[in-house]
């Protein structure tokens, strides 16, 4: 019986370890700005059109990734920006649920974010707590 508690408990700490916490952002006022665009050709334009040119951030350190799910139209794109010029967040991470519509417009489905801090300025894995 004590064995399995231990196991459920060492179950439970693994589980909620490797997931992720996003804060979610309603995709509403940006599917009303891009809803009659089709000069977004790739989902690549698409997270860039969303997160844009930070001010003060100079030349960018981007990693953007996307992943098309089966013929359905449906992208789930990763925008990573490391090395903020920021003295207490270090990176930001947007990831997008989008749809390619056949008339080459796009349908933002869901919008996540989540950030690190730099060293000693709070948490240094992917979180929502703001950053000191």
């Amino acid at each position: 019986m004590r064995y399995n508690i231990y196991l459920m408990l060492f179950a439970l700490v693994i589980l909620s370890c490797s997931e992720e916490e996003f804060v979610e952002r309603d995709p509403s006022n940006f599917n009303a700005e891009i809803a009659e665009r089709t000069d977004i050709e790739s989902p690549e334009d698409l997270i860039m059109e969303y997160y844009g040119q930070p001010e003060h951030e100079g030349p960018l350190e981007l990693n953007i990734s996307s992943k098309r799910k089966a013929q359905s139209g449906r992208y789930i794109i990763t925008l990573v920006h490391d090395k903020l010029l920021d003295d207490s967040q270090r990176a930001t991470k947007i990831v997008m649920d989008a749809l390619w519509n056949k008339d080459s417009t796009w349908k933002v489905n869901r919008i996540q974010e989540n950030w690190k801090c730099w060293e000693g300025r709070g948490h240094t894995d992917w979180g929502v707590e703001p950053c000191s």
